[in-house]
């Protein structure tokens, strides 16, 4: 499970969608039903998660072992 403190929320009720997004993004096999990074950022600004696409860009969530 990824760390996504809840205060990189715009909104605390996106907490489960905006890990799903990110879920996308932790994986050790890339498969052809995930999203890419861009299509990730992409929803993620669809739910106005600025934050999290900010950190994202930033590479301060760590995925991966």
């Amino acid at each position: 499970m990824i760390y996504l403190p809840t205060d990189w929320l715009v909104e605390p009720t996106n907490e489960s969608k905006v890990r799903e997004l990110l879920d996308n993004l932790n994986q050790d096999l890339i498969t052809d039903d995930l999203l890419t990074e861009s299509e990730v950022v992409s929803e993620l600004e669809k739910i106005g998660e600025t934050t999290v696409i900010e950190k994202l860009n930033n590479n301060e969530i760590a995925f991966g072992a």
